[in-house]
């Protein structure tokens, strides 16, 4: 039986990673910062509440696990300062105090896609190609990547998800949003490509790799076999959702005021918007592509779903929760 300690254990990805070990009989210790959300978790699953920064706290509460897995991250942030404090600090103070835990053997980085950067060809990017992350977001995950690298000195395994979907997200709802409002947006004329796992697949990918020799020392892309064009993607959140709408091309150019906005407001308010200046630099990338054949090789992992049915599956999700 696994013991297993999850860090950002109340968001989307952490919180399906949670019910999934709990599931199985595993023990599962879910780190969540004071004044967490959450919503998202087992209502019979008591989170411990930690200061991630407070190592000799971090230390008692990592004790007696064998295996931590690093979810907690920012994906939107105000400036680069934040990236820096929240996901290469954090991460590098992570890696330190584990290294201090006996009973630890794994330690799972939850990275990105983002971290590689887009796929020059539509043959997919792998593991070993150069990185060229675009956003602050993309650049902070590739920084945290190498302080595991360098540092852990526990086995490590590091996860490149492509863009997760599923209930409890809340990115990926924005297009619901739109959809039921019978209109679909796509921006700029060009065919764009994109890599999608459903949060099922990824927890899935990433439990397969506890305890498993041949995920030691290596980074794997974790994302569906298949890859879709976002008229694809568009046309099976349509049938999944029933909905037929409009769909609206936006010239590139048209993008950038939408996204200076949303920069602004986001450094007036708590949170970040969806679309702003750093994320606009990865959507205007042709291909966001990832080759999942190094998972298949190692791992045995390979992972086909069907598009409408997972994102069918989030639809009823989010109306059963009342997000809809």
């Amino acid at each position: 039986m696994h013991k297993v300690a999850i860090t950002g254990a109340n968001g989307f990805v952490g919180s399906n990673m949670v019910s999934e070990c709990l599931s199985r009989g595993w023990q599962v210790t879910g780190l969540v910062r004071k004044g967490a959300d959450l919503s998202l978790l087992p209502a019979d699953f008591k989170a411990t509440v930690i200061d991630y920064l407070d190592t000799e706290e971090l230390k008692s509460a990592l004790q007696g696990n064998t295996i931590l897995v690093h979810n907690a991250a920012i994906t939107r942030g105000k400036n680069w300062e934040e990236f820096l404090r929240f996901n290469i600090e954090l991460t590098s103070h992570i890696v330190r105090a584990a290294n201090e835990v006996d009973s630890l053997q794994q330690f799972v980085f939850i990275s990105s896609q983002a971290a590689s950067g887009e796929c020059d060809t539509l043959t997919g990017k792998r593991e070993e190609d150069e990185c060229y992350p675009v956003s602050y977001y993309g650049k902070s995950k590739l920084l945290a990547e190498a302080e595991v690298v360098k540092n852990c000195r526990k086995e490590w395994t590091i996860i490149r998800p492509a863009s997760v979907f599923g209930p409890g997200d809340s990115d990926f709802l924005q297009y619901f949003k739109l959809v039921k409002r019978g209109i679909s947006l796509v921006i700029g004329y060009r065919p764009r490509y994109i890599s999608l796992i459903p949060v099922s697949g990824l927890t899935e990918m990433v439990l397969q790799t506890f305890g498993n020799p041949k995920a030691y020392g290596e980074i794997f892309f974790a994302s569906c076999s298949s890859y879709y064009s976002w008229d694809e993607f568009i046309n099976a959140l349509e049938s999944a959702m029933n909905r037929k709408t409009i769909r609206i091309r936006i010239p590139e150019l048209f993008v950038y005021p939408v996204a200076l906005f949303g920069e602004l407001k986001g450094k007036l308010s708590r949170r970040q918007a969806l679309i702003n200046l750093q994320k606009l630099r990865e959507m205007k990338g042709r291909a966001w592509i990832c080759d999942t054949g190094k998972a298949r090789k190692l791992l045995g992992f390979e992972l086909q779903r069907d598009l409408k049915e997972e994102l069918r599956k989030t639809y009823e999700w989010y109306r059963g929760k009342g997000w809809l």
